[in-house]
């Protein structure tokens, strides 16, 4: 069910269902001592098995079977090799408890209970592989796994953005290992103030915190967060002090996927960086539009580009020296069906983040050379 619940939401009667054995399970054994249904010490101080013991070992093959079902009904989401760990785990088990049930002198159930959870814990969940070695914090593999069983579940999660900014001028100038080292002390902080709650190294100098709690109160991790940044980060026992960009992203009030909530991050930890009063930014559903039009702003771009949309103006400058035009500067424009003119003050900005700014200039230099041969400029005098 912990692996289906990936691809499906889980229904409250699956969930119930899967419960009552085990709540048999609980009643009767923590009962047993006053009505010796499971198990009786007798005078001699001998273990003896209660008329109802075999429940357990029927509980046992219903949760056996239910692995061995789910596994045949989803086997779509499985690799081959998990498939096999969970039909051997089926058949196995059925021979150790009839085997268990025949001679129940032999003590073999719990040694194959252990085998059964190693082999779960290697093929289907295995720690190590969500979690940054030498940080302490999750990854990004566990960052993305556990908020898309959330979104795919419908489960509220808030999501705390900061990130150490400085980080690739110290890479470049002491060294990757410095860069790590301080990186290491900025983590330490964060999962110390986070307490419970899961601490995720994203990329780069990024970290993230996740809670679940549909009222989370971010105040005293940010706190904490500026304290440690007013004092400096050692390395090689050289001072450094950063700064730390904060935002926070809600789900489902201001995004409903993933890819969404990973660019409201960025774009929000953006908006931080540019502000002088270090506040948190609170993403929203504005946030959310800007970031859908820069979006179909770089592909009308990258179309633009393709199909020679983009436009060249000539405006001329008049020389006050020799009293007449003597130059003329070209000027881009982008016109859209959709969007309509485009200014250059919002569509240079993401060409140079995006790295069209280059194409685009080509674009304008082949486009001014072309416009002096076919106007015969040069024969016109300067």
């Amino acid at each position: 069910m912990n692996a289906v619940k990936k691809k499906r939401r889980i229904k409250r009667f699956e969930k119930s269902l899967m419960l009552v054995p085990f709540g048999i399970d609980v009643l009767v054994t923590a009962t047993t001592p006053l009505t010796g249904l499971i198990f009786v010490i007798t005078e001699t101080n001998e273990y003896v098995h209660g008329p109802l013991f075999f429940i357990l070992y029927f509980n046992a093959m219903l949760y056996v079977l239910a692995s061995q079902v789910y596994t045949v009904v989803y086997r779509a989401i499985f690799t081959k090799g998990q498939q096999v760990v969970v039909y051997t785990y089926t058949i196995s088990s059925f021979v150790v408890l009839i085997v268990q049930m025949i001679f129940p002198n032999l003590m073999i159930a719990q040694f194959a209970v252990a085998i059964a959870v190693l082999l779960i814990y290697l093929s289907l969940e295995n720690p190590q592989d969500y979690t940054e070695k030498g940080l302490g914090t999750f990854n990004r593999q566990a960052f993305e796994k556990i908020l898309t069983a959330n979104i795919e579940n419908e489960k509220h999660f808030s999501v705390f953005t900061v990130e150490l900014d400085g980080m690739q001028y110290i890479s470049e100038t002491m060294g990757t290992e410095s860069a790590n080292t301080i990186l290491k002390q900025f983590a330490e902080a964060i999962t110390g103030a986070a307490g419970r709650r899961r601490v995720f190294y994203v990329t780069g100098n990024r970290f993230a915190v996740v809670s679940e709690s549909r009222k989370e109160d971010w105040r005293e991790l940010v706190k904490s967060i500026r304290v440690r940044c007013e004092q400096p980060f050692y390395s090689d026992s050289v001072a450094i002090t950063l700064t730390a960009p904060m935002c926070v992203t809600d789900y489902p009030e201001d995004a409903v996927r993933l890819a969404d909530i990973e660019a409201l991050m960025e774009i929000c930890l953006d908006d931080a960086r540019m502000r002088s009063d270090e506040e948190v930014v609170y993403a929203n559903i504005d946030l959310l539009e800007k970031l859908r039009r820069e979006s179909r702003i770089i592909q009308i771009m990258k179309q633009a580009l393709a199909e020679h949309q983009f436009a060249v103006y000539y405006q001329p400058i008049f020389s006050v020296e020799k009293q007449r035009f003597t130059s003329a500067e070209a000027l881009v424009r982008l016109q859209n069906d959709e969007l309509g003119f485009i200014s250059p003050e919002e569509f240079i900005p993401l060409a140079e983040k995006n790295g069209l700014i280059l194409e685009i200039g080509e674009f304008v230099f082949r486009e001014v050379c072309r416009f002096i041969v076919e106007e015969q400029l040069l024969s016109r005098g300067d």
